[in-house]
């Protein structure tokens, strides 16, 4: 028993390191095919649209009681293990069952599961001393990246040879890997004394600036990428005659983006351009993205768009993350990355929701337009209110 405790303390980085990719490979290794295979089965864009948007419904609704009830019970291992559970019943659900309806249903079980997503990076931190909190949020975005990463090359194979269900097999496999897995994280430090937030605390605790502009910025983000990078563009490259390999191809060039963008934000990007330059070029990249996807003559130039957003998306994901827990003291930073997470989630259940409609009403070119034009707007947001931020870098004093 001790032998196994020892070796637990030893590798609790790398354990949490493979279930945070195992998850995140059970939750995307569908994903390029989920909005194509919908589409076949009879689904129109609008209900399409609101499946995509399930997922974030169920986020937005989650995280904060999540973060809540993390702070107060003082324990974040346990949600890592619903979290792979739920992810297991909702692939499941979506491989047997192949209905429209199946399929909202099971999205709405894998955003219960992302949800869980607000006790990784912070129990993942606790592993780090506290001047080391960006590196570490850092990394374990590169490992949720990298499980999308892997899931994209996975299951381009699969699906070119077994079709678009496989996609929801292999998910289920490594979902159940990570739940056994997850019966050996080791927990956080219980020997501090927690004084979590109470629920008449939490506006007080949404009140701080920089979680305010994390998560707008952050609602932003999501907004435009479920809309588009996670919603339609697969349909549209997919009209444009891509294979199912391909269609992995176009996923795993966000994937692999956003997986470099996460390891050097912190290490390069930020020392050259600073936190306010990141931000306002990574939006602007999601400007040209969304102005030359519906344009796009090739797969090719899709592949290469998505790179583009994959930069973007792994560099908001990181500062936003980084800035909304910041200033805020740390019996609370559950709760503050729950409502953070939380409040991102309108973001992407809006944006898919809005894009369906849109693609109904006028096709997809007028509507990457609109998408482009929000990120316009993302990114003057960015230019004219980080100074929230520079002006909250310091916990204030109690």
């Amino acid at each position: 028993m001790g032998a196994c405790l020892m070796w637990r303390e030893k590798h609790k980085k790398l354990i949490l390191a493979v279930i945070t990719a195992l998850h995140w490979f059970s939750l995307y290794s569908y994903s390029p095919y989920f909005t194509p295979y919908m589409e076949k089965l009879g689904a129109a864009a609008t209900l399409i649209g609101f499946a995509v948007g399930a997922y974030g419904a169920a986020q937005m609704i989650l995280r904060i009681p999540l973060g809540i009830t993390a702070d107060k019970i003082g324990r974040q291992k346990i949600f890592v293990t619903l979290g792979l559970l739920s992810s297991m019943l909702s692939t499941l659900i979506m491989r047997l069952f192949p209905f429209p309806a199946a399929m909202v249903v099971g999205k709405l079980l894998a955003g219960a599961s992302a949800a869980t997503w607000v006790v990784f990076p912070l129990l993942y931190s606790s592993y780090y001393k506290p001047e080391e909190s960006t590196k570490a949020i850092g990394s374990i975005n590169a490992y949720n990246n990298g499980g999308k990463m892997l899931s994209n090359l996975m299951a381009g194979l699969v699906v070119t040879r077994f079709g678009a269900p496989s996609s929801f097999t292999i998910a289920v496999i490594a979902a159940a890997i990570g739940l056994i897995l997850s019966f050996f994280v080791t927990d956080i430090d219980q020997s501090k004394k927690r004084e979590p937030a109470k629920l008449s605390e939490l506006v007080r605790v949404i009140g701080n600036k920089s979680l305010l502009y994390a998560c707008i910025s952050a609602a932003c983000l999501q907004f435009i990428s479920f809309a588009t990078v996670y919603g339609f563009t697969a349909n549209i490259a997919s009209d444009l005659g891509a294979t199912s390999l391909e269609l992995s191809f176009v996923t795993f060039a966000q994937s692999l983006a956003s997986f470099a963008a996460s390891l050097l934000v912190g290490r390069l990007f930020v020392k050259w351009i600073g936190e306010k330059g990141c931000l306002t070029i990574s939006f602007v990249g999601l400007i040209v993205y969304c102005a030359v996807v519906p344009y796009a003559g090739y797969v090719w130039i899709i592949i290469a768009m998505q790179a583009i957003a994959g930069l973007a998306n792994g560099i908001l994901q990181t500062l936003n993350m980084s800035i909304a827990v910041r200033t805020v003291a740390p019996e609370k930073k559950s709760t503050a990355m729950g409502a953070y997470q939380a409040l991102y989630g309108i973001g992407m259940t809006l944006g898919p929701v809005v894009m369906g409609r849109l693609v109904d009403w006028s096709g997809y070119r007028p509507s990457y337009l609109v998408m482009a034009g929000f990120a316009f707007l993302a990114a003057i947001y960015s230019v004219i209110c980080y100074r929230f931020v520079s002006e909250s870098k310091h916990l204030p004093k109690k």
